[in-house]
């Protein structure tokens, strides 16, 4: 997101990198911090303190099946008619790696 206005502050240039997880959600946050309190007045919070208050959105994959959340340094799996089980390491899939749906149920049983 980037904020363009005539009354930029010194050293507004500098792009602020958030690190932790976030989410569309976070996004509206910022957006609705922007309304409450104009980034462009004199009495305007430092960008690095609002980027500090920007909610975290915790890892969940979703489907109208099941749903899988990392929990800890693990993740959890739960088809919609079962309860939460862990996945063991073994049955955790690299990141950028979408997982078949046998690999889940195999990691159910």
């Amino acid at each position: 997101m980037k904020l363009i206005g005539s009354a930029a502050r010194p050293g507004a240039e500098k792009p602020r990198v958030i690190t932790k997880p976030t989410s569309l959600l976070a996004m509206s946050w910022l957006l609705a911090e922007f309304i409450r309190n104009d980034p462009f007045s004199a009495e305007a919070r430092l960008p690095e303190d609002v980027a500090a208050e920007i909610p975290v959105t915790h890892f969940l994959a979703e489907n109208e099946n099941s749903a899988v959340m990392r929990l800890g340094n693990g993740y959890i799996y739960s088809q919609k008619s079962s309860k939460w089980i862990r996945l063991p390491k073994s049955e955790e899939v690299p990141p950028g790696v979408i997982p078949s749906p046998a690999d889940f149920r195999k990691a159910a049983k």
